[in-house]
């Protein structure tokens, strides 16, 4: 199996950036990789940090945050930058992991 992988003309950013994926055009610059799995990246109201919408991993077309722990997932959501100035950057994010139960 390969993965194709393509990058598509970034627009440039302000520093610094902040993205809650309030904005549909700003959430389009986001690119989801879901393939067939049955657990999906999704940008939609189920679960967020602040704001109305967020990012999350879902297994019913982004109505709930639920997921199938049975199925194997490999998924991606991938965002390009465009750095148009030298210096130090930091980068961090909000992350909330629910995690899997055992049975």
């Amino acid at each position: 199996m390969s993965l194709l992988g393509f990058s598509p003309i970034a627009h440039a950013q302000t520093y610094p950036y902040s993205c809650g994926f309030e904005d549909d055009a700003e959430n389009a610059q986001w690119t989801l990789v879901n393939g067939n799995c049955a657990n999906q990246w999704y940008i939609g109201t189920a679960a967020k940090h602040e704001g109305e919408k967020g990012l999350y991993i879902t297994n019913d077309g982004g109505a709930t945050t639920g997921y199938d722990t049975y199925s194997i997932s490999t998924v991606y959501a991938c965002r390009t930058f465009e750095i148009t100035e030298a210096g130090a950057y930091s980068f961090s994010f909000d992350c909330n992991v629910q995690g899997e139960t055992s049975d």
